[in-house]
């Protein structure tokens, strides 16, 4: 979705994105992005963003759901805003939250993993890019270890 589209203040409601590769990537001037109650289940990646003219800023999501992936939200250099709100984010198999520049801001979702082998949150400025910001924020989140081993979530 959104592929060098210009599309932009764009609402979603109810809908199920189901084994995608990557279910949403930027494209120049298609921002305003909204999702509402929608379920994204068994993809590679949900949110894939790098920089571009005007790119994707303002995606949100309400109460949705993000489950059974391999990565969650992968953004790098990229000057938008993404607001997760509420709902769930659920067993992905590698780092839900990858942040090489950019905003992701979580806000009272539900974040669980099982057999946790890579941290929840990676969070770095890329190398002459933008101000990496990850915001987790009244989230209740449960993690599983591998045998019992030490998590580091962020």
């Amino acid at each position: 979705m959104g592929l060098a589209e210009l599309v932009s203040q764009t609402g979603m409601s109810d809908c199920v994105f189901y084994g995608f590769n990557t279910v949403m990537t930027n494209g120049s001037n298609g921002w305003g992005w909204s999702f509402f109650k929608c379920c994204f289940a068994k993809h590679t990646l949900l949110c894939n963003f790098v920089g571009g003219t005007n790119n994707q800023e303002r995606i949100e999501f309400f109460a949705c759901i993000g489950q059974n992936g391999v990565g969650c939200l992968n953004i790098i250099n990229w000057t938008g805003h993404l607001n997760w709100f509420g709902g769930s984010i659920e067993y992905y198999s590698s780092t839900e939250f990858q942040n090489k520049g950019g905003t992701i801001q979580i806000f009272k979702a539900h974040i669980e993993s099982h057999g946790r082998t890579k941290s929840m949150g990676i969070c770095s400025t890329f190398v002459g890019g933008n101000n990496a910001i990850l915001h987790v924020e009244g989230c209740n989140i449960v993690t599983l270890g591998l045998n019992g081993a030490a998590v580091n979530l962020f």
